[in-house]
């Protein structure tokens, strides 16, 4: 499952020409999706965070995350020392990182009752790109 689409990136980066004759091609867009899709997947597992993400108000904020870290692609691809792509990769890099050390952030609420202690877990909130997640 792929957390963000070519019209995603494409939406992202309206500076650049993305389509099927461009390089990288909307082909190659799309294989950088699932790509960095596929990483985000192994670095929620490995925090413990169950994969896909599937709930609706986590995949907003999984996209968002999931097209900067496509963008740094697409932008290396295009010029290797981009700074651009720094950017994007530092924004990428960091939101996953923010997941990383607070996975509850993407893991589901657990409610009172379904816990011994009566102690539940609360959604950690982080601010990106100047709004609260």
């Amino acid at each position: 499952m792929s957390y963000c689409l070519f019209g995603d990136v494409q939406k992202k980066l309206q500076h650049i020409t993305l389509d099927a004759d461009s390089n990288p091609s909307s082909v190659d867009v799309t294989e950088f999706c699932t790509q960095i899709s596929t990483v985000m997947d192994a670095r929620f597992q490995a925090a413990g965070i169950t994969v896909p993400i599937t709930d609706s108000d986590k995949l907003i904020v999984v996209k968002k995350i999931a097209v900067d870290g496509v963008a740094a692609e697409v932008l290396r691809s295009i010029e290797a020392e981009s700074e651009e792509a720094a950017v994007r990769q530092k924004l990428f890099d960091d939101a996953m990182k923010n997941i990383e050390k607070h996975p509850g952030i993407l893991k589901t609420s657990i409610s009172h009752s379904s816990m011994s202690h009566g102690f539940g877990t609360e959604d950690r909130h982080f601010e990106r790109e100047e709004q609260m997640w």
